[in-house]
C-alpha cells in the first residue's frame, strides 16, 4: 500500500543553523521554480565563479588545458597547483574533481574550494573538467567527458607534477554520481588505474523525486522547501535522462541495470556527514 503523506514518518527538523539561514534568505526570493526550459538562467558566469576562487585563494595558480574527446572535439578543464604543492620532493597526488550542481548547473571553478586543502596538505595538482551540462547535453555526454579528462590527466600527470598511481577521483552531489560513473567506467573499460574515490552525498538514483516511487521518504517528506528539495531533483533528472515515465521505459536509450558495486579496482568512500536532515536522494 503506498504511503501518504499522513503516513509518513514525522519530518525531522532542519538543524537550528539551517532553519536560521533557510529563514533569512527566503524572503528573497532565490528558491524560485525550477523547470527544464529555465535552468540556463539558473548558472553562474563562469569568469565570475573563477574570480571568486581566486579572490579567497590567490597563491593557487589556475591553468587551463584542452581535453579531446573520442570523436575529436575539445573542452576545457581547470589545472590548479600551489606554490607549495610544486615545490614538494615528490610529486603528489592527482586530484580529479568533478563539479557538483545537479548535473545542470557549475562549472569546472566550482569544487576546488572543497579539494585546495587537500593539495595543501598533499601536494601534487588538481584537474576539473568542464563537463557539458544537461539539458543541452543530455547523459551520458557528462560523464564521457569526465572520463576522458581522467584518462588524459593519468597520461599528463607527470607533466603536470602528480603521480599517476596515487588518482582520486572526487565529488559532491552529482560530481559524487558522476565520481562513481567515471570509475565503474574506468574498470568497466579497463581504464586508467584509481586510487580512490570520495563520493560526497553523491547524486546516484533518479527515482528519488519521482512521484510514484515509494522507496524515498525524505524525498516526499521535503517536497519543495530547502536549498535542493525533490522538485528540483526531479528536474534535474528529467533534464538529463528524459521525462520521469519516458526514463523508465524499456526503450530508453541508457536504461538498464544500475550498478551495484565497484568492486575489483578502487577504493570508494561515500560521506553524507554533509547532507542536511532529509535532503532528497
Amino acid at each position: 500500500m503506498p504511503l501518504t503523506h499522513e503516513s509518513l514518518p514525522a519530518r525531522p527538523p532542519y538543524d537550528s543553523a539551517t532553519a536560521a539561514l533557510l529563514e533569512r534568505i527566503e524572503s528573497l526570493g532565490i528558491f524560485r521554480t525550477m523547470t527544464v526550459q529555465n535552468i540556463p538562467s539558473w548558472r553562474a558566469p563562469v569568469d565570475e565563479v573563477r574570480a571568486g576562487f581566486l579572490l579567497r585563494h590567490p597563491d593557487v595558480d589556475l591553468e587551463d588545458v584542452e581535453v579531446l574527446r573520442q570523436n575529436g572535439t575539445a573542452f576545457p578543464a581547470a589545472v590548479a597547483r600551489t606554490v607549495q604543492s610544486a615545490s614538494v620532493g615528490r610529486p603528489g597526488p592527482l586530484f580529479l574533481s568533478l563539479h557538483g550542481g545537479g548535473l545542470v548547473m557549475g562549472c569546472r571553478f566550482n569544487g576546488l574550494l572543497t579539494v585546495v586543502p587537500w593539495l595543501r596538505r598533499h601536494g601534487g595538482v588538481i584537474v576539473s573538467p568542464e563537463y557539458r551540462l544537461a539539458p543541452e547535453h543530455p547523459a551520458p555526454a557528462g560523464v564521457e567527458d569526465c572520463y576522458a579528462t581522467l584518462c588524459w590527466a593519468v597520461e599528463h600527470a607527470e607533466d603536470l607534477g602528480a603521480d599517476p598511481r596515487r588518482v582520486v577521483v572526487v565529488g559532491p552531489s552529482a560530481g559524487g554520481g558522476l565520481s562513481a560513473g567515471t570509475l565503474l567506467m574506468a574498470r568497466d573499460r579497463q581504464g586508467p588505474a584509481v586510487l580512490g574515490g570520495l563520493l560526497d552525498y553523491p547524486m546516484l538514483d533518479d527515482r528519488s523525486g519521482m512521484q510514484h516511487w515509494q522507496d524515498s521518504v525524505s524525498a516526499r517528506q521535503y517536497p519543495d522547501d530547502g536549498t535542493w528539495p525533490a522538485a528540483y531533483n526531479n528536474v534535474a533528472w528529467d533534464a538529463a535522462l528524459g521525462s520521469g515515465a519516458a526514463r523508465h521505459g524499456a526503450g530508453h536509450p541508457i536504461r538498464g541495470p544500475r550498478p551495484r558495486y565497484m568492486a575489483g579496482r578502487t577504493a570508494a568512500a561515500v560521506h553524507l556527514s554533509g547532507l542536511r536532515r532529509g535532503l532528497p536522494g
